[in-house]
Parts: structure tokens; sequence; C-alpha cells
């Protein structure tokens, strides 16, 4: 078993090691950390709510399936932030209320399936990121001045599969900003 560490420091609880690596569950905000490199797989048990930052992904090999929970914010912060990761899974995730719902940064090789994305400024965020696939995701609504439904800023060689991105208000549906090499299909 390998506990889970939560923002202050204290013990989240602990996975099961079996076939498929370690399996949690997570039912509140907080960073999940894991000392191996072995796979993660995170299940969201219940709604979350916060006003700040709700999962932090501090591992590489990790997959967060939320089942089709929901993540809610007060217009602050990510509703799952993965930073200098490589191979990590997020899905049936529904994420709303944040400055970026699901953001990507120096994080390759990874994937975003499945999730819902809407009224954030940002339903997903790539930055300085490479070789990620998003697909079959909405992001929808997410409608302050300069919003996107999906921005790249500096990130390269990403695929983006069976994507939504529209609503009211929302500026962008996609946006690139010095990103290049980036492949859209429907």
């Amino acid at each position: 078993r390998v506990p889970l560490i939560n923002s202050g420091g204290e013990s989240k609880g602990a996975g099961d090691v079996g076939a498929m690596g370690i399996v949690t569950e997570i039912d509140a905000c907080s960073d999940t950390q894991v000392s191996v490199s072995n796979s993660l797989s995170i299940d969201l048990t219940p709604n979350l709510a916060t006003g700040q930052n709700c999962l932090i992904i501090a591992a590489d090999n990790v997959m967060l399936d939320c089942k089709g929970f929901s993540i809610t914010g007060t217009g602050i912060g990510s509703g799952i932030i993965a930073t200098g990761r490589k191979n990590v899974t997020i899905k049936n995730c529904t994420i709303s209320g944040f400055v970026n719902g699901i953001s990507l940064v120096n994080t390759n090789n990874s994937f975003v399936l499945d999730s819902v994305a809407n009224s954030n400024i940002y339903g997903i965020s790539l930055t300085s990121s490479f070789n990620n696939t998003l697909a079959s995701n909405a992001v929808n609504s997410n409608s302050i001045v300069g919003s996107a439904g999906v921005y790249f800023t500096s990130s390269s060689n990403n695929r983006l599969i069976n994507n939504i991105a529209n609503g009211p208000g929302q500026r962008y549906g996609i946006y690139f900003d010095a990103s290049s090499n980036n492949r859209l299909n429907n």
C-alpha cells in the first residue's frame, strides 16, 4: 500500500497494489503524490468543490477516472493540474468554475478523454506540453473575455480528436499561441 499525501502533508489514505498498479479513491480535493513508478489509478467517488486547485497530479503514470463526478471551483486555480509529468490519463471528468478546468504544464505523452470542462476561463489548457491526445471532450461556455475552450501555448505535436468547443461568450473554441504541428481530427 502506498499513501497519498494531501497539500497539508497529511496522509490521505492508501491504495492497493494490483495487476494494474495502485488503485485508490479520492473523496476530497488534495494533492495526489506517490513515491513509486507503478501506475496509479485514481477513482473519484463523490462530487468535489473547492476554492483553490482541486487535484494536483504529482507523479508520472497516473490514471484519474472521475467516473462522471464533477469538480466545481469558485473562479480560481485549476480543477486538475499536472506539471512536469508524463503518461497521465484524465478521463470522464466534469469540471467547472476554475481558471483552468484541466491544465497540463510541461506534461508529455498524456491523455485527456471523455471529459466536460464548462464555465471556466480555459476549459483545457496545455503549456509547454508535447505529444498529448485530447479526445472526445466537450469544452463549452468558457465565457470570459479572452477565454478559450482549448488553449495551447508553446505546445506542439498534440492531437485533438472529436472534441466539441463552442458556446455563447466563449471567445475561441481552440486557440494556439506559439504552438506548431498540432493535429485536429473530427
